[in-house]
């Protein structure tokens, strides 16, 4: 998950294993890093877009379906597409932004199993130092552990409605300028 999603995508495997905090801090630094990446390429494609915009309403309402999408002008388009996300690519900021997570991913799936082994002594230590009913000991320590399918569930929601709004943002920005 951290190769595909970065620091967020590594935070879904502690939420899942009842990691909170460390998940949280997991994906604030995530979303700090994404949130800079949004950032840098905000500008350029609000402006991309109002252009790309302007140029199909220009042509009229029915263009994009009676025109060739072949022509020179949708080629353009996808031209401007492409260098804006090039030059987005390039850029220091995002370079540094995308090292950093994937150093900090490498790192925390090195010691990602300690930390849990770690964690799950503490707790276990933590419980059996208060609960001295040893009748229900197994089950209340399976509770007290295990899995939340809820928590990873919730992070995943997360993460897909605030990808959505930054990669949605400069959009409706453009079509707002246009409006």
């Amino acid at each position: 998950l951290g190769y595909f999603f970065g620091l967020i995508g590594q935070s879904f495997w502690f939420f899942y294993r009842k990691m909170y905090k460390t998940g949280a801090l997991l994906a604030a630094a995530g979303v700090l890093l994404l949130g800079i990446q949004a950032a840098v390429s905000y500008e350029p494609l609000t402006n991309l877009y109002a252009t790309a915009l302007s140029s199909f309403q220009d042509t009229g309402d029915d263009s994009l379906l009676a025109d060739d999408p072949f022509s020179s002008e949708y080629n353009e388009t996808f031209d401007s597409i492409w260098e804006v996300q090039q030059a987005i690519n390039d850029n220091p900021l995002v370079v540094l932004c995308r090292i950093i997570n994937l150093i900090a991913v490498i790192v925390n799936s090195i010691f990602a199993f300690s930390m849990y082994y770690n964690y799950a002594k503490v707790k276990i230590k933590r419980y059996t130092a208060y609960n001295m009913d040893n009748s229900l000991y197994n089950y209340q320590l399976a509770a007290l552990g295990g899995t939340s399918g809820g928590a990873l569930a919730l992070s995943i929601i997360f993460y897909l409605l605030m990808n959505a709004t930054l990669v949605l943002a400069p959009l409706f920005t453009a079509m707002s300028i246009l409006h």
